[in-house]
């Protein structure tokens, strides 16, 4: 039984992985800045209907980008 080789990554490869990673996970951060930002707008407003539509649709973005930082978290470089 032969084992398959070992992938050798260099430090530049690393750091790229690391970079990445990281940028994905200010993306999804920025995204709850946002939405958290505008549902605060929004009930300061007290829009009504409207506001409450806007409302839940930035709590259900907030959600998602939670759990994908929370999916990036599990996958940080060097954790593997």
């Amino acid at each position: 039984m032969t084992s398959s080789p070992i992938p050798v990554t260099s430090g530049a490869d690393r750091s790229a992985e690391f970079r990445s990673w990281l940028h994905q996970l200010r993306n999804e951060i920025n995204a709850i800045t946002m939405a958290n930002a505008v549902a605060a707008a929004m009930l300061e407003s007290g829009g009504g209907a409207e506001a409450e539509k806007v409302l839940r649709n930035n709590l259900g973005r907030v959600s998602e980008a939670c759990r994908r930082c929370s999916a990036l978290l599990g996958e940080a470089p060097g954790k593997r």
